[in-house]
């Protein structure tokens, strides 16, 4: 199957990125599959193509989109995936054209930010997308002060919702995802709700082995204020200091408030490790050594893959309750979660406090982790990914059994 895939960017930055990385790596022997991105950057120089890949890539911004439009059509795909590529028009014209179906990691067509959280209060927004939302922007702190952006980021996330009605279909991997595109508007018998994967990691083979504390605890994602990077290095301050534990935070990743941690750990007293970013192999080795991940997330996460990636090595997590996190992650089960509130180190630290109390149920909260990780392969999803697919190919044809594609 000759399966065109579009991205915001041909580097390896994020979720979205490595999610397309590992199914190049797993499926290109049965498929030809195509990328296109928005960037000016060469994708496989940058991270989501492996060097010397046969995927065929080009970029929107160094050929233009009529170009684009031009290339789409001479390379005939079988099917599109739009994973996040934000140039309305462009996709517009390809919806008529071939059968495209929607796989948003994030939410860019429906929240002026793409954050779906405020800062006026804290919390997670589920306001349908509307021009209230432009008078909402500012007194509820949704995102910057510059109103021509604010507009122009308006006018995008409409252009994109304006595709929604030629979609094929839409898949997504969490229950919160299927709310907020049927809020949109999307018909929820077009939506195929797919089981996800620890893009990268492969399960323990066996069940994680007894083992003491380690006292160390690892934020594991890009380094951006709504990540909430902050949160964490105040809850393990707090909780080194009420619980009488030596802790170590480890920080693996990078973005742009990098240089910003690496300036607060230096002054650590090597409480604090600064990692960067690392490669797979890297990570997995990192975790054996952890007791859990803490998630503090500022934004409503579409689902947290990085709780997955842990449970598949036997880590439980410690997360805010926000987004889909709820989906994977069992309070007291598959790790611990902090109902009381985003944003919130002090709840954070308490709930470090409660993982180092009690030995035995931390053990088990890893071997129910691991467990729950087993099933989520890419093989099981890509399996849901192909039905999706054969769904929306022939919900194509049905709508435009006269179109030529060649």
């Amino acid at each position: 199957m000759r399966i065109l895939f579009l991205s915001q960017t041909s580097g390896l930055v994020g979720g979205t990125e490595s999610y397309l990385r590992a199914i190049f790596d797993t499926y290109s022997s049965a498929h030809t599959f195509g990328l296109i991105h928005a960037d000016t950057g060469l994708a496989n120089k940058l991270g989501i193509l492996p060097s010397g890949s046969q995927v065929d890539s080009i970029s929107v911004s160094r050929l233009g989109e009529n170009k684009t439009t031009a290339w789409i059509r001479n390379w005939q795909p079988d099917v599109i995936v739009n994973n996040g590529l934000q140039k309305p028009r462009l996709i517009g014209q390809m919806v008529k054209l071939f059968p495209t179906l929607f796989f948003p990691h994030d939410y860019h067509s429906s929240c002026i930010s793409g954050s779906k959280f405020t800062q006026r209060p804290l919390a997670e927004c589920h306001e349908k997308l509307s021009p209230l939302c432009l008078l909402r922007y500012y007194p509820s702190g949704c995102g910057g002060l510059n109103p021509l952006r604010m507009l122009r980021l308006y006018r995008r996330a409409r252009g994109l919702q304006s595709i929604f009605p030629f979609y094929a279909r839409l898949m997504v991997v969490s229950q919160r995802m299927v709310d907020e595109f049927v809020r949109e508007g999307f018909p929820p018998d077009k939506i195929d709700l797919l089981p996800y994967f620890p893009s990268g990691f492969k399960s323990l083979p066996e069940e994680p082995k007894l083992r003491p504390f380690s006292c160390r605890l690892l934020y594991f994602g890009r380094l951006v204020h709504l990540k909430g990077w902050q949160d964490a290095i105040t809850a393990i301050q707090l909780a080194s200091k009420k619980y009488n534990i030596e802790i170590e935070l480890h920080m693996a990743g990078t973005g742009p408030d990098l240089q910003k941690v690496r300036e607060i750990a230096s002054h650590s007293k090597g409480k604090i490790q600064v990692h960067g970013n690392l490669l797979k192999l890297q990570s997995k080795e990192l975790l054996t050594q952890m007791d859990a991940v803490v998630v503090p997330s500022r934004w409503a996460e579409p689902f947290g893959k990085v709780g997955l990636e842990a449970a598949s090595q036997g880590v439980p997590a410690i997360a805010y309750d926000i987004g889909g996190i709820s989906e994977w992650l069992k309070n007291n089960h598959t790790g611990l979660f902090i109902k009381s509130g985003v944003t919130n180190p002090e709840a954070l630290a308490e709930k470090i406090g409660e993982l180092y109390s009690n030995h035995d149920a931390w053990q088990q909260m890893r071997v129910n982790a691991w467990r729950f990780a087993i099933p989520l392969t890419i093989d099981n999803h890509m399996r849901s990914f192909f039905a999706s697919v054969e769904k929306g190919m022939s919900d194509f044809k049905s709508r435009y059994p006269a179109t030529q594609t060649s």
